[in-house]
C-alpha cells in the first residue's frame, strides 16, 4: 500500500475498517458473481435498447446495418 493511502486510511478509521483483510476476501469471493451479473444487466440493457442502435459499434456486424441509397 502506498504511503499517501496509508496517511488517508489512518486519519479515516471508518475507511479502514471496510478496507480489512475480511473484507478484501469477501470481495474476492463475489468477483465471479458480480461479473456474471454485470454480464446479465449488460446483456438486459442491449435487449431492451433499440439493439441495432447498439450494434453499429460492433465492427463485424456493423456491415448488416449501412443502408444504401439504392435499394
Amino acid at each position: 500500500m502506498s504511503t499517501l493511502v496509508r496517511q488517508f486510511l489512518q486519519k479515516n478509521h471508518t475507511l479502514k475498517v471496510f478496507t480489512g483483510d475480511k473484507y478484501r476476501e469477501l470481495a474476492n469471493n463475489w468477483k465471479a458473481t458480480a461479473a456474471v451479473w454485470g454480464g446479465l444487466g449488460a446483456v438486459v440493457v442491449v435487449w431492451a435498447s433499440d439493439w441495432k442502435a447498439v450494434w453499429q459499434y460492433v465492427p463485424f456486424i456493423r456491415g448488416k446495418f449501412i443502408k444504401k441509397d439504392d435499394e
